[in-house]
């Protein structure tokens, strides 16, 4: 109903399509965030739709870069990319002394 309507706005039908787009992804990035993993079809239940046609949303979003997952096809699970915290705090670690060495190298020029 909010589609028909604002496809006959005519300031707004030309945009309409990319947004619906755009809203349905954070939408399925949204509802997978709080899990590790979910079952397809689980997912595709609570979207409406058919496995086939959401796995294919999914892939997308994650060749995008927008969904840390991976499709499990064997099982028919979308699982969550895990994240090394050690690691990601390391890296972080390694910057911020690159930085301090650069700034202190900097003053010393001044």
């Amino acid at each position: 109903m909010v589609q028909a309507r604002a496809l006959l706005d005519p300031h707004l039908h030309a945009h309409v399509l990319p947004l619906l787009d755009q809203i349905r992804a954070r939408l399925l990035c949204s509802y997978f965030t709080p899990y590790s993993s979910v079952a397809l079809s689980a997912f595709a239940d609570a979207f409406g739709c058919d496995e086939p046609g959401l796995t294919k949303e999914v892939i997308e979003l994650i060749r995008a870069g927008r969904m840390p997952a991976r499709v499990d096809s064997r099982e028919a699970r979308l699982v969550k990319k895990e994240t090394d915290v050690r690691e990601k705090a390391f890296r972080r670690a390694l910057e911020e002394g690159e930085l301090i060495t650069k700034r202190g190298k900097a003053s010393q020029l001044r």
